[in-house]
C-alpha cells in the first residue's frame, strides 16, 4: 500500500485530511484561563488515531506550541496525560475546537506573531480555514480586547514583546510578568503599571544581578547618585540593561527572535549545585568565599594580605571545583596577578563540567585564543557535551550561554547575542567572566545604534 511507504509527516501533510474527525478535547477552564489545550483526533482504518496537540494562548502568543502522534491506540493516547482525560478536558464539537485554535492563530498574526513551526505539519490534521466551518465568537485578548503578553521572566518572548512594540505600538498592548515570587503567581491582578517598578534601595550591594535590574524602573536606573553607589559589578550590569533598553526602543527587530521552549526547560531541570558537587561542599563553599571577599574587599587590608587569602584557597582547596572556579573567574575579570595559578588548578579538575566550560570561556575571551575547545564551541546543545551528566547545575548552563553569547557577537550576530545573554540572565547566579561579555554587548549595541550598523540581526534562523 503507497500509503504505507510515506513517513508520519508526510503522511498527515499528504492523506491526514481523507481520515475523519474522530475526536476533539479542550480544556475545562480555557475561557477563564485565556489558553487552551486543544486535541483533535482523527481516526484509521485499523481503528488507531493520529492526534494533533495545540497549546493556543486567546491573550497574545497564538500557537505557543504544537505536536502530535502518529497512528497509535487510543488509549496509548490516553495514557500520555496525568490525569484522566475526562477530569481535565471536555469532549468539543469540531467546529469549536477548529475556531479556538484558528482564533488565537490569527489575533497573534495580527501582531506579526508567528505560530510554533509545527504547526506547518499539524495544520493538515485540520479542516481547511474556510467558509465551510461554522464561524464561532471567540474571545482573544484582555478584556478591552488589546494583546495582553503574560510570561514568567523578563526576556522570555522578548521577541513577541518587540513585534506587539512594533506593530501594536505602545499603549495599545499590555505586558505582564508573573514569575517573580511564589506570591506573583498567585497575584492575577499585577496591573501594567507595576512594570519595572522596584527601587535600587530594595536590592543590598551585591545582590543586583542581570536578572532582577530587568523589574529596576527607568527613572531608578538613570538615578547617577543611586546607581554610583553600587558595586562595580552591578553598575556594568546596569549600563548594559539601560543599553539593552535603548536598543529595543529604537530598533525593535534586534528582539525579533525565536525563543526554544527546550533551553528554558533546561533552567527548570537545572540542579542549583554544580555537576558533581555535593550539597555540603556547597555550603561549604559559601562560607568560604564570604570570608575571602570580604577580606578582599576590606579597604584598610594590604593588597599583599589580599593575594594571599586567594593563594591559600588555591592550595587549601585545590581539589574543590566551586572554590577553584570562583577565584579563577574573579582574577580573569580583573586582570589579577593570580590568574594562571587559578587556571593551572581549574585545568586539574577538568573532570567537571564547569572547569572546561570556564576555562572555554575565558579563553574565548582572551588576546590569543587556543585551541583545544572547538567541541563545546561548535555545540548548541549542551547535553550533547556532558552525556555522562544526568543532570547539568546552573553554573553549567550560565556559562554555556555565556560562551554562545561571546561567539554570536564575535560573528557580528547581535540578535542572538542578546538571545543567549537573557537565557544566562534567567539562570541568576554569578560568573565573574560575566563583565567582560556585558562590556562587549554595550559595546555593539553602540555600535548598531551611533553608526547604524546593519548587524545580520536574523542569520541565526536563516536555515528556517
Amino acid at each position: 500500500m503507497a500509503s504505507s511507504q510515506l513517513s508520519p509527516k508526510k503522511y498527515i501533510e499528504t492523506r491526514a485530511r481523507t481520515l475523519p474527525v474522530y475526536k476533539c478535547f479542550v480544556n475545562k477552564d480555557w475561557e477563564e484561563a485565556g489558553e487552551a489545550n486543544v486535541i483533535i483526533m482523527r481516526r484509521h482504518v485499523n481503528g488507531n488515531v493520529t492526534t494533533g496537540i495545540y497549546l493556543v494562548d486567546l491573550m497574545c502568543l497564538g500557537i505557543k506550541d504544537t505536536f502530535y502522534f502518529f497512528n497509535e491506540p487510543e488509549a496509548e493516547i490516553y495514557e500520555r496525560f496525568p490525569t484522566a482525560i475526562d477530569e481535565m478536558f471536555d469532549e468539543v464539537d469540531y467546529a469549536l475546537a477548529h475556531n479556538i485554535i484558528y482564533a488565537g492563530h490569527d489575533f497573534a498574526l495580527n501582531y506579526g506573531i508567528e505560530p510554533n513551526k509545527e504547526f506547518a505539519v499539524t495544520r493538515f490534521l485540520l479542516e481547511e480555514d474556510n467558509d465551510n466551518i461554522p464561524l464561532i465568537d471567540i474571545p482573544v485578548g484582555d478584556e478591552d480586547g488589546m494583546p495582553h503578553l503574560m510570561v514568567h521572566q523578563p526576556g522570555e518572548y522578548s521577541s513577541a514583546l518587540a513585534k506587539l512594540q512594533k506593530n501594536a505600538g505602545e499603549g495599545n498592548y499590555r505586558y505582564t510578568v508573573s514569575g517573580l515570587t511564589e506570591a506573583d503567581f498567585e497575584d492575577d491582578e499585577m496591573d501594567e503599571e507595576e512594570e519595572g517598578s522596584d527601587l535600587l534601595e530594595e536590592y543590598e550591594l551585591g545582590q543586583l544581578s542581570p536578572l532582577n535590574v530587568q523589574y529596576i524602573s527607568d527613572e531608578e536606573l538613570y538615578d547617577n547618585d543611586k546607581t554610583d553607589a553600587r558595586i562595580p559589578l552591578e553598575r556594568i550590569t546596569i549600563l548594559t540593561e539601560k543599553a539593552l533598553r535603548n536598543l529595543r526602543r529604537a530598533k525593535p527587530a534586534f528582539f525579533d527572535f525565536d525563543e526554544d521552549a527546550e533551553e528554558y526547560e533546561l533552567i527548570d531541570e537545572s540542579t542549583a549545585t554544580a555537576y558533581g558537587v555535593t550539597e555540603a561542599d556547597e555550603e561549604n563553599f559559601i562560607q568560604i568565599m564570604q570570608a575571602a571577599f570580604s577580606a578582599e574587599n576590606n579597604v584598610s587590608a594590604d593588597k599583599e594580605d589580599q593575594t594571599e587569602v586567594f593563594v591559600d584557597l588555591l592550595n587549601k582547596y585545590a581539589d574543590k571545583l566551586l572554590v577553584v572556579a570562583a577565584v579563577f573567574e574573579h582574577q580573569f575579570s580583573v586582570n589579577g596577578e593570580l590568574t594562571d595559578l587559578a587556571k593551572s588548578r581549574l585545568e586539574d579538575l577538568q573532570a567537571y563540567p564547569l572547569a572546561k566550560l570556564d576555562l572555554a570561556l575565558a579563553n574565548l575571551l582572551s588576546a590569543e585564543p587556543e585551541s583545544g575547545f572547538e567541541n563545546i564551541y561548535n555545540e548548541q546543545d549542551i547535553r550533547k557535551l556532558f552525556r555522562e551528566a544526568d543532570s547539568l547545575g546552573d553554573k553549567e548552563l550560565a556559562t554555556f550561554w555565556l560562551i554562545k553569547t561571546v561567539q554570536h557577537l564575535n560573528d557580528g550576530e547581535l540578535s542572538e547575542a542578546i538571545r543567549y545573554y537573557y537565557l544566562y540572565a534567567e539562570v541568576n547566579v554569578i560568573n565573574f567572566i560575566s563583565t567582560f561579555v556585558q562590556i562587549l554587548i554595550f559595546d555593539a549595541i553602540e555600535k548598531a545604534l551611533t553608526n547604524g550598523d546593519e548587524l545580520d540581526m536574523n542569520e541565526s534562523n536563516s536555515d528556517e
